[in-house]
C-alpha cells in the first residue's frame, strides 16, 4: 500500500523564483487514509543540503509512503532570501529526535528545482526544473525535469 500526504507544493515560474508556501519543518498533513508525514527536524537536513552556516531549512513539502513501513519523502532547500537554491529530496525514517535520512533521492549538487513530489502505483514520481547545460544562467532553469522511483525490497529505485 502506498500512502501520501501533499503539505505544500511550491509552484517554479519566471527565471528560477519560486511562488507558493513552503512549511516549516515541523508543518502538519494528512492522507485521506489518515497517514501522517513525520515531523522532520531541521538540523536533520541542513547537512545534506549543503546549507551556509547561519542559514535555515525550507521544508516545501512531507509525503508519507510505505515502503518496508511508514515513512516521509521530505523535498527541502535552504532558505535563502533570494535566488533559486536547488532542492534535495529525502527519505526520512523515525520522528522528532530518532528521525534519520536513510535515502537520498535527489541531491542539492544535482542543481534541480523540484516542484512535487507524488505517490503513483507502486512508486514516486517528482517535477521539477532544471539546467541544460552549464552555460545557463542559475537564476533561470530551463529544463522540465521528471524523475520516477519504484518500490523494490523496502526501499525506492530509480526507474529508467
Amino acid at each position: 500500500m502506498l500512502l501520501a500526504t501533499v503539505v505544500t507544493a511550491v509552484t517554479l515560474a519566471g527565471c528560477g523564483q519560486s511562488s507558493g508556501v513552503g512549511t516549516s519543518a515541523s508543518g502538519q498533513g494528512t492522507s485521506a487514509s489518515g497517514a501522517v508525514p513525520a515531523q522532520v527536524p531541521a538540523s536533520l537536513l541542513h547537512g545534506p543540503l549543503g546549507c551556509p552556516a547561519g542559514t535555515g531549512v525550507l521544508v516545501l513539502q512531507r509525503v508519507a509512503v510505505v515502503l518496508a513501513h511508514l515513512v516521509t519523502v521530505v523535498v527541502a532547500r535552504c532558505d535563502s532570501g533570494a535566488g533559486s537554491p536547488p532542492s534535495g529530496v529525502y527519505v526520512v525514517d523515525g520522528t522528532g529526535a530518532a528521525a534519520r535520512v536513510t535515502d537520498t533521492l535527489v541531491r542539492a549538487d544535482q542543481e534541480l528545482q523540484i516542484a512535487t513530489v507524488t505517490a503513483v502505483a507502486g512508486g514516486l514520481r517528482a517535477t521539477g526544473l532544471g539546467y541544460s547545460g552549464v552555460d545557463v544562467p542559475r537564476c533561470c532553469p530551463d529544463v522540465h525535469v521528471t524523475l520516477d522511483w519504484r518500490i523494490q525490497g523496502g526501499g525506492l529505485v530509480p526507474t529508467v
